[in-house]
């Protein structure tokens, strides 16, 4: 069998080199094909020492990593209707997300494919109470084409299932629910010297991470600590001004980009992990950090509640209470919480649910489905 996967658009894997998850991403990829051929489609070059480095993956480029988004769109549009040799020996096309997965459906329609929409995050979901009706409207239609269309349709929590299927009128019998991966051999608790009093928070510096909450519930605190951000985003000149605002710029400091192969060290040499987003998905880092057994923060939201018992494998914060986070870290600074049956706790969990094991298990689920139709 040969798997096409179709990265989100208009991203290429410039893009995950660039911002650290190349590794995690095409290691993941060659985990779940399960020994079938492999042929990725991105929207940029393909560097010769990826081809060398990954020789079980087909690469195509789509088009240039220096179009513009506009000219991306039609011709990556172009290069479907127009390579017919190459999607006759495709049996089964998958998006890596919802948005870009149009390329999957052109594919089904012209060639005949069976198609498999994986919506690791829900963008409907998390624009729906945006003020802007007519944008609101577009995702909706989109998402409603594109959901209806697959033949199956993979997402990582239950909520997310139970969601679309409410909202978008889909049978529950094509909906998979397969958690992100996590390779537990790479991410495990290495027992380095940790930073003492220490956390680490890692994800994209953006309103929806809300690095605000962290800062503010940082400044309050009379104590020694140390705090590592890893992140770049739009937010990130905003956050440094706070940080100086706060005058805590002695004891926060960030890193732009690590790659993912380097974060299993950094994760291990601190004691504690904070997520303070206003909502996930099926968060990696968070995942990343359970599995390492760090002591895991985070704010009681969707896509972390799911994730973190409270008091069990992790603590959750309340954001409705500006000082909730500022106790928990007073808390941890001042040794008032038993960390070990937590992290270890933590880490059980994401073998269950996130291992090599589980998650391939669940993959085979799809391809036994998919062979009644092939």
């Amino acid at each position: 069998m040969n798997i096409a996967y179709f990265m989100t658009f208009p991203i290429s894997l410039k893009n995950w080199k660039e911002n650290g998850s190349m590794t995690r991403e095409l290691e993941y990829i060659i985990k779940i094909s399960l020994n079938h051929q492999i042929s990725l489609f991105n929207y940029g070059e393909v560097d010769e020492n990826i081809k060398s480095k990954y020789p079980q993956i087909n690469f195509f480029e789509l088009c240039k990593y220096k179009d513009s988004p506009f000219i991306k769109f039609f011709k990556s549009i172009n290069f479907i209707i127009n390579n017919k040799k190459i999607f006759k020996k495709i049996d089964l096309v998958r998006s890596n997300q919802l948005w870009g997965s149009w390329l999957c459906l052109l594919v089904k329609i012209f060639y005949k494919k069976p198609f498999v929409l994986r919506c690791g995050y829900e963008l409907y979901l998390n624009i729906k109470n945006e003020i802007n009706i007519f944008k609101i409207l577009i995702i909706y239609l989109i998402s409603l084409l594109l959901y209806k269309s697959s033949d199956i349709i993979v997402v990582t929590t239950n909520e997310i299932k139970h969601f679309i299927s409410k909202v978008f009128f889909l049978s529950t019998n094509k909906i998979f629910v397969i958690p992100n991966y996590i390779n537990t051999f790479k991410f495990k608790n290495k027992n380095l010297k940790k930073k003492k009093n220490s956390f680490i928070s890692v994800g994209r510096i953006s309103k929806e991470k809300d690095y605000k909450c962290l800062i503010n519930s940082l400044s309050k605190i009379d104590k020694e600590y140390y705090v590592t951000i890893v992140g770049i985003g739009p937010e990130y000149e905003n956050i440094i001004k706070l940080i100086l605002e706060k005058k805590i710029e002695n004891k926060v400091f960030i890193k732009k980009r690590v790659n993912n192969e380097d974060l299993p060290d950094l994760y291990n040499l601190h004691e504690n992990f904070v997520i303070t987003s206003n909502y996930e998905g099926n968060p990696k880092s968070l995942l990343e950090a359970m599995a390492c057994e760090l002591l895991v923060i985070g704010s009681n939201v969707r896509g972390i509640n799911s994730l973190i018992e409270d008091g069990k494998n992790g603590i959750l914060f309340d954001k409705k209470h500006s000082n909730s986070l500022t106790k928990i870290l007073e808390d941890i600074l001042s040794d008032n919480i038993k960390k070990k049956n937590i992290v270890i706790k933590a880490r059980q969990k994401i073998l269950k649910y996130n291992s090599e094991t589980s998650i391939i298990a669940k993959e085979k689920e799809i391809i036994d489905h998919l062979k009644l139709d092939l």
